[in-house]
């Protein structure tokens, strides 16, 4: 359709198509085509050729932003796929996790049109996180990109040019991805980042919110002021409650002072008694308030 769609808030699955595009098909008409998404999950979505869970082509360009594409499946570009673009076509992935999509061909994750002298994408990822995808080849990637800055991508085989690097890239890391989608806040499920996870306070940027409109940055590891890369923001607040949330009501509490409150002793629950909890004081690079946490 030659039309500019905005989504917000909103979840797309179950959807199947015969062709491409199970869950969105944007290309252009007798005009150029535009998709912004925020906030959304794009789920269990099917399509028989390309883009299992989005799929455009053409002059159509796509912001994908605080976007949640996972458990979709294609021939190629499980989750989304770009194709034959011409000019003024964009592809831009941006605090954006695409997981656990699968490709009975290749780029389980992403397929992008390979350039040559016809087709030049304009692809650039911004702090997003390709991750747990599956293919026959190509688990997470097949394609190109013009830019990438401060993104994971966990089998970055497939990708035949980077283009300009910026920021902090991790290629080749699992960035260990709760494989549940939840309902941790917001209008949509997510993909939380398990502690200990790499994605975690490596970007340096001002962003307002996550996925689930939780402010950016949290004290997710050690640092309050880097965000964590892809659709969701970890704190490590929320990953204690987590865990004490999967213990037994029969507790002992031991107080941690702000001095001892390390990486390490942040997740040193599991070390002593499956009963035991630790209280943590306040530290400083955290702000004293009320934090509401969503478990799901």
């Amino acid at each position: 359709v030659g039309a500019h769609v905005s989504i917000l808030d909103t979840t797309i699955e179950s959807n199947t198509s015969p062709a491409s595009g199970g869950g969105i098909y944007v290309s252009n008409g007798t005009t150029s085509a535009s998709l912004n998404t925020s906030r959304s999950t794009i789920n269990n979505n099917t399509s028989v050729y390309g883009g299992g869970g989005i799929y455009f082509a053409g002059t159509a360009g796509a912001q994908i932003v605080n976007t949640t594409i996972s458990g979709n499946s294609a021939d190629h570009g499980g989750g989304v796929s770009y194709e034959t673009p011409t000019n003024g076509a964009y592809f831009n992935l941006i605090y954006t996790t695409v997981a656990r999509n699968h490709a009975s061909g290749t780029g389980g994750g992403v397929y992008t049109t390979p350039a040559d002298s016809s087709y030049q994408p304009d692809v650039a990822t911004v702090a997003a996180l390709i991750a747990d995808n599956t293919a026959t080849t190509y688990q997470d990637w097949d394609g190109s990109m013009t830019s990438t800055t401060s993104s994971l991508i966990e089998d970055a085989s497939g990708v035949t040019n980077f283009g300009q690097l910026n920021g902090n890239n991790l290629f080749n890391y699992d960035p260990l991805l709760d494989p549940v989608l939840r309902s941790l806040g917001g209008a949509t499920k997510v993909h939380r980042l398990l502690p200990g996870s790499v994605a975690i306070d490596q970007v340096n940027d001002l962003r307002d919110e996550d996925h689930r409109s939780v402010k950016r940055a949290q004290l997710g590891a050690t640092d309050a002021t880097l965000l964590d890369m892809g659709a969701y923001e970890e704190s490590r607040l929320e990953a204690e409650i987590w865990q004490m949330a999967s213990k037994t009501f029969s507790v002992t509490h031991t107080t941690v002072s702000n001095a001892s409150y390390s990486n390490g002793q942040a997740t040193n629950l599991q070390a002593t008694a499956a009963n035991q909890f630790v209280t943590y004081a306040t530290p400083a690079a955290l702000t004293n308030a009320s934090y509401h946490v969503f478990v799901g």
